[in-house]
């Protein structure tokens, strides 16, 4: 059976791969709300984690001021919810939105067509499986597992 642990190992034993902990980004998305709160979860999210720097997208440069400027707060409530050491942060100005907005909604659901029905049945067991709550947690980690080869 291809769980989600050896999904996130086979990725950490990928070259390019090896520098980016997809399981503690997993968990400080998760807790995201928790972290930052409320509010705040509402005009940014974590987009990427590697090597101790975590990414944040943020709505527009005033919360993106406020974000970095609350970071030692943020680093303590990461660190109290997740166990995950975070070192900088790093925030990029985006859209704070589940679809990605470069993309016309037809082509995204066209790419998803392109799938089998087994890659689509193992891709939905493995999220099942990964227990993920939050909806934009799901559409990401569903877009990661989009391209994983299903040969084995």
């Amino acid at each position: 059976m291809h769980t989600i642990k050896n999904t996130l190992e086979e990725y950490s034993n990928i070259k390019s791969y090896q520098n980016i902990n997809l399981s503690s980004y997993i968990k400080i998305s998760q807790k995201w709300n928790d972290i930052i709160g409320e509010v705040l979860s509402k005009i940014c999210y974590p987009s990427f984690f590697r090597n101790g720097i975590l990414t944040v997208i943020v709505k527009d440069n005033v919360w993106a001021n406020e974000i970095f400027m609350n970071r030692t707060n943020i680093f303590k409530n990461i660190k109290k919810e997740t166990n995950i050491e975070v070192v900088e942060l790093k925030t990029r100005i985006g859209e704070i939105s589940n679809i990605d907005n470069n993309k016309p909604k037809e082509d995204v659901e066209k790419n998803n067509n392109n799938l089998t029905k087994e890659h689509k049945e193992w891709m939905e067991n493995v999220i099942k499986e990964s227990n993920i709550k939050d909806e934009r947690m799901k559409e990401m980690f569903f877009n990661i597992l989009k391209y994983e080869d299903n040969d084995d």
